[in-house]
């Protein structure tokens, strides 16, 4: 515990944790797949960001929108953490940043859905990576995309359950705020894993819900 906590200072400066963090990173850090519903605000983005920093490859964080996308990485590279960068899905440094990935040359890597399921990038930049650098863990933030908006919104939510098909050994992790009642948060955690992966699910996933009202 003191060995996390020191990380936790070390790396982001804070002095502890909040409510329902540490256990979101002791069971990222022990390989298991992860459900995390915590409100907005709540610190979902520091319980993917530290176990992609501490251990070896690289976390691939697929995020709705680039706006949201620029904000982590930006408040990261504020803060001089290590190795973090964003690909969008066109653009002329496309092509070096993928070989930057491919080096290993960044710890969290952020992209949309639409680049990652490219066929492009499935069958050549994502098989190198996972054959090389290694990939610790796909993150599937803002999953509520997946049950609630997922036709609408954007349909390539619906389609990540192919990362667990090609990759079943690599983790899953998914964040989401919670629904307003613990019983409507619960029954949205189990909706999400299913819509994300209806086939094969999660693997032995922890559930780890918090309400706007925790500190």
């Amino acid at each position: 515990m003191a060995e996390l906590a020191a990380d936790l200072k070390r790396i982001f400066g804070f002095d502890h944790f909040r409510a329902g963090q540490e256990a979101v990173v002791r069971d990222a850090l022990a390989g298991r797949d992860v459900l995390a519903l915590m409100p907005t605000g709540g610190g979902k983005s520091l319980c993917f960001q530290l176990p992609a920093l501490l251990q070896p490859g690289v976390t691939l964080v697929v995020s709705p929108l680039i706006a949201l996308m620029q904000d982590q990485v930006r408040l990261l590279q504020d803060n001089d953490i290590p190795p973090v960068h964003q690909l969008q899905l066109a653009g002329v440094d496309v092509s070096r940043r993928t070989a930057a990935l491919l080096r290993g040359d960044y710890k969290l890597f952020y992209l949309a859905p639409e680049r990652l399921l490219l066929p492009e990038f499935l069958n050549s930049p994502l098989r190198t990576l996972s054959e090389g650098v290694g990939i610790n863990a796909f993150v599937i933030d803002e999953a509520h995309c997946v049950s609630e908006w997922g036709h609408d919104f954007r349909r390539e939510y619906r389609q990540l359950s192919v990362l667990r098909r090609r990759h079943p050994k690599f983790r899953c992790w998914l964040s989401r705020p919670p629904r307003p009642t613990g019983a409507h948060r619960y029954s949205g955690a189990v909706g999400v894993a299913q819509s994300c992966d209806p086939r094969r699910k999660l693997q032995s996933a922890e559930s780890f819900l918090s309400s706007a009202g925790q500190e």
